[in-house]
């Protein structure tokens, strides 16, 4: 018992000793007013990149600023000219955040070809043939069909579904482009 005793009177003792080593226990508030200065540099790590370190980063990855795609109507299908794609994987065009990207859309006359096509894109904003459009609709009637679509491609990640209407219909989505990270 006694052993316990003195065990426990140096304990005590020993953090007294630390205690008045360091001072009073500091309050809530000061005790997050030095987590906060303490964070304040990594926070200012994690900030997004402004649009300069983003091209510098994008010119050190070989990513180019701007990016163009020919798409031609074939008929039934939209057609991307030169297809990066695996054979058979649909129509998927892939771009970087922040990069000016255009589209060349053209509708050459086909055999037994009657009607125009649609490429349409909700979501993002673009300047179709020279004029603002909140989201991409365009119309290509036969032989007659060429557009441009120039957009700056979003801040965030994501999908944005292809949609295409043909002869008056719509099988849903044909493709899709993807915005990633540089």
């Amino acid at each position: 018992m006694k052993k316990a005793v003195v065990v426990s009177i140096l304990i005590a003792s020993g953090s007294a000793v630390a205690m008045a080593q360091i001072g009073p226990a500091p309050t809530l508030s000061q005790a997050f007013s030095r987590l906060g200065r303490a964070l304040k540099p990594a926070a200012a790590r994690l900030t997004a990149p402004s649009g300069a370190e983003l091209q510098a980063a994008r010119a050190s990855a070989g990513i180019p600023q701007k990016v163009g795609f020919n798409l031609e109507w074939s008929g039934h299908r939209w057609r991307l000219f030169p297809n990066p794609n695996p054979p058979f994987s649909g129509l998927r065009i892939a771009v970087y955040e922040g990069q000016k990207v255009s589209l060349m859309l053209s509708n050459p006359v086909w055999a037994g070809q009657d009607d125009g096509a649609s490429f349409e894109v909700d979501g993002l904003s673009a300047v179709v043939n020279g004029k603002p459009s909140r989201g991409i609709h365009v119309w290509l009637p036969v032989a007659v069909g060429r557009a441009t679509v120039d957009f700056v491609a979003p801040s965030s990640e994501g999908f944005y579904p292809i949609y295409s209407t043909y002869s008056g219909t719509s099988d849903g989505p044909i493709g899709q482009i993807v915005v990633l990270k540089p």
